[in-house]
């Protein structure tokens, strides 16, 4: 009796054996890793698929940020299906807008001095067309004033008054030309670093004007956000991966 007791014992502890094993396949089979459910786009119905292995997707693709900043909005969800070129990520732009304002007004402020250089330039230009007319009429007057002398209707003083006007018209030409050969070469090199800062300032403005189309993350491929690895509000650099978009429609285990 004893031993038929044993050997029912030994009997239940094999059956439990087995089971818990058996059990063990079974969930092995059946993880959350290792099941797969492939809804097909096109299709009205789903398959499952119970495999034993590790789920890859045929075709996948990270998503890297092109500009550093802070996230100010995901515009995707994951799990949703986005199309070549989708903006899926938007970076907050304030700081772009603010300084390219600011810039801005540093260009037009440029630019009037810059116009202001060019008509000092023609106003200078002007004075010296004002002091040879009034050489050429002080010659005019001396060489009428010489005939009257000449005709004995014009005294000494009166030629004498008229050479000194000449002469003092030529010393001004000449203070003219002088003077104004000095600030020409100081508008000169004024203009040329005026315009080197004009430069730099649409340089800066265009960098930052591409700064702007690349600060919204697109998708480089057809397909479905699989997951963010980033969120709302964190700060990013340029080539960090923010995402991955795979296609769920072709799987492989």
């Amino acid at each position: 009796m004893k031993k038929k007791i044993i050997i029912f014992l030994i009997g239940i502890i094999i059956f439990s054996g087995l089971l818990f094993i058996n059990f063990q396949r079974i969930k092995s089979v059946n993880t959350a890793e290792d099941m797969v459910k492939i809804v097909h786009p096109e299709a009205d119905h789903s398959t499952m698929v119970y495999a034993s292995g590790r789920v890859n997707m045929l075709k996948s693709s990270d998503q890297y940020a092109t500009l550093g900043g802070q996230i100010e909005q995901l515009l995707i969800e994951e799990g949703e299906q986005v199309k070549e070129g989708q903006e899926i990520i938007a970076l907050d732009t304030t700081s772009i807008k603010r300084e390219k304002k600011q810039l801005s007004i540093q260009l037009n402020e440029l630019l009037i001095e810059q116009k202001k250089l060019g008509q000092k330039k023609s106003l200078n230009e002007l004075t010296m067309e004002e002091a040879n007319m009034q050489l050429t009429e002080a010659q005019a007057a001396l060489n009428k004033a010489t005939e009257g002398y000449d005709g004995g209707w014009v005294t000494k003083e009166e030629l004498n008054q008229a050479e000194k006007q000449v002469e003092m018209a030529e010393l001004q030409i000449k203070k003219l030309e002088a003077q104004l050969q000095i600030e020409e070469k100081a508008d000169a090199m004024s203009a040329e670093l005026v315009q080197l800062k004009i430069n730099n300032l649409k340089q800066q403005l265009e960098q930052l004007e591409e700064d702007l189309k690349r600060a919204n993350i697109t998708a480089t491929i057809d397909g479905t956000i699989v997951e963010f690895y980033v969120e709302k509000g964190q700060y990013v650099s340029a080539g960090m991966t923010v995402a991955k978009i795979g296609t769920l429609d072709q799987l492989q285990v």
